[in-house]
């Protein structure tokens, strides 16, 4: 129920308590990661920061490398939320040494496909070619076809960072059948949304709509604002192109509230910036400056984590 999470925090707490008590550190350390992650599931991401980096510091101490990464990961994927990329660079690469140290070839498969996309987001694109790939080979070996396919769909969602053409196509289409194969309906979604951006960007305008309305569609059903921004920013793009500058508008104003309410940065900035192209090319100069700014100010974090 909606109460769930706060719910097992409350457990999770009273479990460390009780460790605590009994004075069984590396439980201690097990159960503040356990409350840091369900923190993490509520929003409140100041609070799973600091339950993280106290659960390392006790489990650093018991050698539970296991568990060790996986707090680390966690932590990474805190600081890529809070704008930190270069930080959580930083500890994907422990946890992906810790992993690959315990033997964990999903763990590892699930560090390098996180490095590939912090990787694709800086804008090494061939690096993070290289690094997707070594996962893919570590995924097909290990024999789980449910995160080959979400792999899949990450390595072909940066390849279109770096080719918009026909193969970017071939890529996002072979990783949409995988997707469909194991009934993963999140992948299913990311990769019509890709698709249908895709084909804005070629000027295929029919085809585009479709993909994206089918996407919003498809993250409406699963309540998923990461995957539904994204898609209406893109439509709110295509209608102004097609002259509908109204319901273009609302389209990236609610694609902005979704990534707003989803902490999404770097989607945040790039609809941002669509927004400001929109009201540029209406002649609402003054609306595409505010628009920049505003992009500027949510990128502000991650320039002054030292990306370029």
């Amino acid at each position: 129920g909606p109460n769930a999470p706060a719910e097992a925090q409350a457990v999770a707490m009273r479990a460390c308590s009780l460790a605590r008590s009994a004075g069984a550190d590396d439980l201690v350390a097990i159960g503040t990661a356990r409350v840091a992650a369900l923190a993490h599931a509520l929003g409140d991401s100041v609070a799973a920061e600091e339950g993280f980096e106290a659960a390392l510091s006790g489990l650093r101490g018991a050698g539970a490398l296991r568990e060790e990464g996986r707090t680390l990961a966690a932590l990474a994927r805190v600081h890529a939320e809070r704008g930190r990329p270069l930080r959580a660079q930083a500890l994907h690469e422990q946890a992906l040494s810790l992993v690959r140290e315990v033997g964990d070839q999903i763990g590892e498969v699930n560090e390098l496909d996180a490095l590939a996309g912090l990787l694709s987001e800086r804008g090494d694109l061939e690096q993070a070619e290289t690094v997707w790939g070594e996962a893919l080979t570590v995924v097909r070996a290990a024999g789980d076809r449910q995160l080959e396919a979400r792999v899949a769909a990450h390595a072909a969602v940066g390849a279109r960072r770096a080719m918009q053409g026909e193969a970017a196509r071939v890529d996002l289409l072979r990783a949409l059948e995988l997707a469909r194969e194991v009934q993963d309906r999140r992948t299913q979604v990311l990769l019509m949304g890709q698709i249908g951006e895709l084909d804005l960007t070629l000027g295929h305008l029919p085809a585009a709509r479709a993909s994206l309305l089918r996407a919003i569609a498809g993250a409406e059903r699963l309540r998923a604002a990461d995957l539904e921004g994204p898609s209406r920013g893109a439509l709110g793009e295509l209608l102004a192109v097609l002259g509908e500058l109204e319901q273009g508008r609302e389209q990236l104003r609610r694609g902005r509230a979704l990534l707003e309410g989803a902490h999404r940065r770097t989607d945040l900035v790039e609809l941002l910036e669509r927004h400001a192209e929109v009201e540029a090319a209406a002649g609402d100069h003054e609306a595409a400056d505010a628009l920049l700014q505003a992009a500027a100010e949510a990128g502000e974090l991650s320039q002054l984590d030292g990306w370029a």
